[in-house]
């Protein structure tokens, strides 16, 4: 990540050598004279708009305004340009680059990146997930479940509408996943389509099938299923579920065999 320390330290040593107080370089950029203060003081970074008037203020690269002479300065300051995708066209991005210049990009120029990327590592991308618009992280989503790329799903999940989040549950159950994959995502797709979902799965499979994301049914529908089970397979069947199982329906089973 930029060192906004370093960062702030190297705008004040150029601003100096211009011999311009906070306030003069303010006036030129058109901000307060406390933005730049936060900047020299290392507690923020200039806003990628900026980025082109500084180095022409200056008379600097911006490769020397950063500090660093790499790709990730070259990204950054095509993108400030407005040329990031004349640059992706040219030059692969690599993930940790673009994790690093992700928070001063705007979002629609970081999800442009991403959906120019050819295929999508959930584990290198978690951490560039909230600088990207909702509806990208739809479509990056979708992508990758048609692909049948489920892992590490949960780091995307927050990020998508809830909409996408219920498709996903569906499309991966389509192509033949379990009640297993959908495990760690649960969390994050209604209750109405997990419970939906749940009671197809357990018709085709068995009781064992959803046992594991039984906290994210709703009670009538295990209730429902409850009571099916009971009769088909007896009250010692449900014994794995007891926990999400309304004491109505266990005193109901209990009354009928034993009173």
């Amino acid at each position: 990540m930029f060192n906004l320390r370093n960062i702030g330290g190297k705008i004040a040593e150029l601003r100096r050598g211009k011999n311009m107080t906070q306030m003069e370089l303010a006036d030129k950029l058109g901000i307060s004279y406390q933005a730049v203060s936060n900047w020299e003081r290392g507690n923020t970074m200039p806003d990628i708009s900026k980025l082109p008037e500084l180095i022409q203020i200056f008379d600097v690269t911006l490769g020397e305004l950063l500090g660093e002479e790499s790709d990730v300065a070259k990204l950054l300051e095509s993108a400030a340009n407005e040329k990031v995708e004349e640059y992706i066209e040219n030059h692969p991005v690599d993930m940790k680059e673009l994790s690093e210049v992700a928070p001063v990009l705007k979002p629609a120029q970081v999800g442009n990146i991403l959906e120019k990327t050819k295929k999508i590592d959930w584990n290198e991308i978690s951490s560039i997930l909230p600088f990207i618009e909702r509806e990208v992280s739809d479509r990056l989503v979708m992508k990758a479940v048609e692909e049948g790329q489920y892992n590490n799903l949960e780091d995307a999940l927050p990020f998508v509408s809830a909409r996408v989040a219920d498709k996903v549950v569906e499309k991966i159950l389509e192509q033949g996943g379990k009640c297993a994959d959908i495990e760690d995502i649960a969390p994050f797709v209604s209750r109405e389509k997990i419970s939906e979902l749940a009671e197809k799965e357990y018709h085709k499979v068995g009781l064992k099938a959803i046992e594991n994301i039984m906290p994210f049914i709703k009670r009538e529908t295990i209730q429902k299923i409850a009571e099916e089970e009971i009769q088909k397979n007896g009250l010692e069947a449900i014994a794995p579920i007891l926990p999400f199982v309304g004491k109505q329906i266990l005193s109901k089973f209990i009354i009928e065999k034993y009173l």
